[in-house]
């Protein structure tokens, strides 16, 4: 999203992956575009990217030679992981954070492992949907599926849309009017089920059960999973994130 100034444009909500993008494929369009300042979302994540040794927060060395202000946006980093990551990418106090945290609560949810003797999973995981979400469970439940490709997001929906519960499945290769559709929707309480290979951002009040499905790319991602289940809907047992794989 570009947001107009009177010296050229700031550029917000971005993530480390979309702007080691622009940064990679685009950094002529983003120079003539002027960008006074990028807020970068979601930061936490980027702390993982050192450890595994992505290349994505190389992005973050990039508007420091674009004359760009950085802000760093998350509700979760505190001081001490910001200042971190910051050295090492070398952006050194070219930033400003935002939110942040300085104590953590540990999730008060349930972590489970299923197995399944079908390698293909959906079959089993549809029908503990079906368990799950039977007309006796009060309005306010929804299941938040994750999974790791794409292919697996979108044939799941469909099979659960057969089993006539509401379903939508919401990737990259959405379009922007789509996403925008989709997430007013799950906002709104109008499905049931979101299958999608996004683990951050997707808040939702109503999800009280995660569905890690075929497995995850890090832990990083694994607890960013279970943080679909908001703290207002966290009640121990009742629940569950669980990962699902074939034995």
């Amino acid at each position: 999203m570009l947001r107009t100034t009177e010296e050229g444009f700031d550029l917000l909500y971005i993530s480390i992956d979309a702007l080691n993008n622009l940064c990679q494929n685009f950094a002529g369009t983003l120079d003539n575009w002027g960008v006074q300042v990028i807020y970068v979302d979601e930061f936490h994540p980027a702390l993982t990217e050192c450890y595994r040794h992505a290349t994505s927060w190389q992005s973050l060395r990039d508007p420091k030679s674009l004359n760009s202000k950085i802000v760093l946006l998350s509700a979760t980093t505190n001081p001490t992981s910001t200042k971190m990551v910051t050295n090492y990418t070398g952006m050194g106090d070219n930033y400003i954070a935002v939110g942040g945290s300085s104590s953590y609560a540990v999730p008060n949810i349930a972590f489970l492992i299923e197995r399944s003797a079908n390698a293909d999973l959906i079959p089993d995981i549809v029908e503990y949907i079906k368990s799950q979400l039977s007309p006796q469970q009060p309005q306010d439940f929804a299941i938040h599926v994750i999974t790791v490709s794409k292919e697996h997001a979108m044939s799941l929906t469909r099979s659960i849309k057969e089993a006539k519960i509401t379903a939508e499945w919401l990737t990259s290769d959405c379009t922007a009017d789509q996403r925008e559709r989709i997430i007013d929707k799950w906002d709104a309480g109008k499905i049931s089920v979101l299958a999608s290979t996004y683990c951050v951002g997707l808040d939702h009040s109503k999800v009280k059960q995660v569905i890690i499905m075929g497995g995850c790319r890090s832990a990083a991602d694994a607890l960013q999973s279970a943080g679909r289940i908001r703290p207002s809907k966290q009640m121990g047992d009742g629940s569950r994130v669980i990962f699902w794989r074939a034995d």
